[in-house]
């Protein structure tokens, strides 16, 4: 589905869509957690949202002025991949310590963090 929509929209638009999407679902899971039907369509946004992140994040950066070099990509690859280590690794010691829905509220400070990034990227 986000091919689809990034034929027709810009990365930042794009990117915006998916923060702003991601972190409204979540916002409905924890406003809605104790019914199925809705924890169903919640997960359905939220991996919409989510699936197009990464291939965004890849064709942001001409569009914000950044130019495009091996190194450039490589940090984003590293970066990429050390998240994808650690999060799920804090995510699980937090669901250890605390319970399962940690998870639903770190996710949620996650997202809040990348519109706060985001936002910085797009007025520096």
């Amino acid at each position: 589905a986000a091919v689809g929509i990034a034929i027709f929209v810009s990365p930042k638009a794009m990117m915006w869509m998916d923060t702003i999407g991601c972190t409204a679902s979540l916002l409905i899971l924890v406003a809605f957690r104790s019914f199925n039907n809705i924890i169903w369509i919640v997960c359905v946004l939220l991996g919409l949202t989510l699936a197009s992140v990464y291939p965004t994040a890849i064709s942001l950066p001409p569009t914000l002025g950044v130019p495009i070099t091996g190194e450039a990509t490589s940090w984003l690859v590293v970066f990429g991949s050390a998240g994808e280590m650690l999060v799920p690794s804090l995510i699980g010691a937090l669901m250890t310590k605390i319970n399962m829905f940690s998870m639903v509220y770190s996710t949620l400070v996650i997202c809040a963090c990348s519109i706060f990034v985001f936002i910085i990227l797009l007025w520096r």
